[in-house]
């Protein structure tokens, strides 16, 4: 009813603005009480929708060998911290494996998203492992962040692995199993987002790229694992490109364009705003520019 309501004072609006009746007076709203009713109408859509959640979500920053970041990477920490984002998500490879200075250097790159009140959190990649001192100086290995209506769930995926090959490892698993995030929970039935580095289920570029899983493996029981427990959606990075599939009614989402060699496509991060309350959320890839122009590194298709 509110919303017929609301559309109907809009369409009269314009109406009576573009034709007015045959026979009477050209009489026109002004202008700026158009503007006002329409700017109302944004408003009163907006807040219908009930409060959200505005996400940002970053993956594989990790710098060019020993250098510092990218200058890509460093436009997506500035484009964030003046954002409305709430807090930020890195899906791993903060660094590019090597020691201290390079945790000293991603301080200082999210620096202005800690200025500017934004809390931040991360999982453990593949190359942050090579110096695990660092991340755990900074992030625990596995955590739940409980939100009225939403669950984040972080994750190890470099709990038992190898170069090549991962896995949850048997009591992240059983941590898992026993579904902590429902300790905290506000809601019956929580939207419930996973976050892991290395994605369970392959983008369809790189199965193409690497069609013997010989660089990487699908991790279909760990994909049923998180399906099973009820995610909505998983997100992770690795692959160095964007990719959304659905699988058994779940998104799994790679987001591994922040600053490492890139596969496919642009730099990129993403921004998640989640409606709680109806069980909705939307995604944006923003694709970070330089100068006015699209920001391309080389596509490392020779990997060993």
């Amino acid at each position: 009813m509110f919303s017929t309501i609301r559309f109907s004072v809009f369409n009269r609006l314009r109406a009576a603005n573009r034709n007015p009746v045959r026979g009477t007076r050209n009489v026109r709203f002004p202008r700026p009480l158009l503007a006002l009713t329409i700017l109302l109408f944004v408003v009163i859509t907006a807040c219908s929708r009930g409060p959200h959640y505005n996400i940002a979500i970053v993956g594989d920053i990790q710098q060019p060998g020993e250098g510092t970041y990218r200058e890509a990477t460093r436009e997506i920490g500035r484009q964030i911290a003046s954002s409305d984002a709430q807090f930020v998500v890195f899906v791993g490879d903060l660094i590019s494996g090597g020691g201290q200075g390079q945790w000293d250097e991603f301080d200082r790159l999210v620096q202005p998203i800690r200025d500017a009140g934004k809390p931040i959190y991360s999982v453990i990649g593949n190359h942050d492992a090579a110096f695990p001192e660092g991340f755990e100086a900074r992030f625990p290995r596995r955590q739940v962040i409980h939100l009225p209506g939403l669950a984040l769930v972080m994750l190890d995926s470099e709990a038992q692995s190898e170069e090549r090959n991962w896995a949850l490892g048997d009591a992240q698993t059983k941590w898992l199993q026993s579904k902590p995030w429902t300790a905290e929970a506000t809601a019956p039935h929580p939207l419930l987002f996973f976050f892991v580095h290395r994605p369970p289920h392959r983008s369809k570029f790189f199965a193409r790229l690497d069609p013997g899983f010989r660089f990487q493996p699908e991790k279909t029981d760990v994909a049923k694992l998180l399906t099973d427990l009820g995610a909505d959606a998983v997100f992770s990075g690795h692959e160095h490109l964007y990719s959304r599939q659905d699988f058994d009614g779940v998104d799994f989402i790679i987001s591994g364009g922040g600053g490492g060699d890139l596969l496919l496509g642009d730099y990129h991060y993403l921004m998640i705003t989640v409606y709680p309350a109806s069980r909705r959320w939307t995604l944006k890839v923003v694709k970070v520019k330089s100068a006015g122009k699209p920001v391309y590194a080389r596509s490392p298709f020779d990997r060993q």
